[in-house]
């Protein structure tokens, strides 16, 4: 259930950010998805790589009692299904783009 609100509010998210960016350069919405989609993509990859911008920019000291979990901890924000959402909206939005745009490729 987590992975799939993750996924679908990422798809949301990503929409209204693409519609206001389309609102402010006024310009057609789906001119500039496949730029939104790329720049997302690069942004949530930048903190969720295994060596990622968060955890390089800690800092160095860290206590043994701070890496230590008793309990179980249940994580809302599921960062692959982040990502795969960030991916799966560029190409969705490239291959409308490519299809929509498609007599401007081949000539």
């Amino acid at each position: 259930m987590t992975k799939a609100v993750n996924f679908f509010g990422t798809l949301i998210v990503l929409l209204l950010t693409n519609g206001a960016f389309a609102f402010g350069l006024q310009t057609a919405f789906i001119d500039i998805s496949v730029i939104i989609g790329i720049a997302s993509t690069v942004i949530v990859r930048m903190f969720t790589s295994p060596s990622n911008w968060a955890k390089a920019n800690r800092s160095g000291f860290s206590s043994s009692m701070e890496t230590v979990q008793l309990d179980k901890k249940e994580s809302l924000v599921e960062p692959r299904s982040i990502l795969y959402a960030c991916y799966a909206y560029t190409l969705i939005f490239l291959i409308v783009v490519i299809v929509t745009y498609f007599d401007y490729f081949i000539s």
